[in-house]
């Protein structure tokens, strides 16, 4: 994974609303 992405955003990436 991107060590420059937020681990936050990553999330909201696996997570659909």
């Amino acid at each position: 994974m991107a060590k420059h992405v937020p681990y936050g955003f990553l999330k909201l990436k696996e997570i659909p609303e």
